[in-house]
């Protein structure tokens, strides 16, 4: 159980620097849009490229770390709502069927995220924006990290259950922490 919180608290770390990640690419989102837009009306001339470095670039990168962040609050919709008039016992078998399928699927799209990321990398995906190509091959390996990293946060989740014998939405469900 030691191991269990030791490990759970690095990928804690991985979440805020997601977080921070996520949070700084959507404040740059928000000045890249807001300036396009004022120079746009002001001078009638945007910045070059700035829909296509948006859309390729920087929203991929908003939305792939920060997807740890809301998989793990429980904030995503999941099937188990229809499992609250049951017992614990059978609300316990669906909730470690759900999250074993979850894994699989994650790790499905982590498997072919990285796949495509490796063939993006090699092939040197670009965009062309502002007259000029810009490669945005590294983009394609945010995909694969942010599955990856929810995969985990899904393994922690049905650690806990078993560990419990309760069926939870998220590590930190019911603000419990992990205790020996």
């Amino acid at each position: 159980m030691v191991i269990f919180n030791k490990i759970y608290h690095a990928l804690k770390y991985v979440k805020r620097l997601s977080l921070i990640i996520s949070g700084i690419a959507l404040a740059f989102m928000i000045l890249v849009i807001s300036v396009d837009v004022f120079t746009r009306n002001i001078v009638s001339y945007g910045i070059p490229g700035s829909y296509e470095i948006v859309e390729s670039i920087i929203m991929p990168t908003v939305i792939f770390w920060a997807f740890i962040i809301t998989y793990s609050s429980g904030s995503i919709p999941r099937i188990d709502m229809l499992t609250e008039k049951f017992n614990e016992n059978i609300k316990f078998a669906i909730g470690i069927l759900l999250i074993s399928i979850d894994i699989f699927i994650y790790s499905l799209m982590t498997y072919y995220g990285w796949s495509r990321a490796e063939i993006a990398l090699t092939s040197g995906v670009s965009i062309s924006a502002g007259g000029s190509l810009i490669s945005i091959a590294p983009v394609f390996v945010f995909l694969p990290i942010g599955f990856l990293l929810v995969t985990i946060e899904a393994v922690f989740i049905l650690i806990k259950m078993l560990i419990h014998k309760k069926y939870y939405y998220s590590v930190d469900s019911e603000n419990e922490p992990m205790k020996e």
